[in-house]
C-alpha cells in the first residue's frame, strides 16, 4: 500500500508521516485500475 500511495490518482493524502485513504473512494480507484500497477 505504502507504493500505491505515490501513485498519480490514488485516493490518499499525506501529512508529514500520517497517510488516510479515503476509503470510499478506494474501491473504485481498484475498479479503474484494476491490472495497471501490478509491477510491486
Amino acid at each position: 500500500m505504502l507504493k500505491l500511495v505515490h501513485v498519480p490518482g490514488f485516493p490518499a493524502i499525506i501529512f508529514k508521516r500520517k497517510i488516510i485513504i479515503n476509503k470510499n473512494l478506494l474501491p473504485q480507484w481498484f475498479n479503474e485500475n484494476c491490472g495497471k500497477y501490478g509491477n510491486y
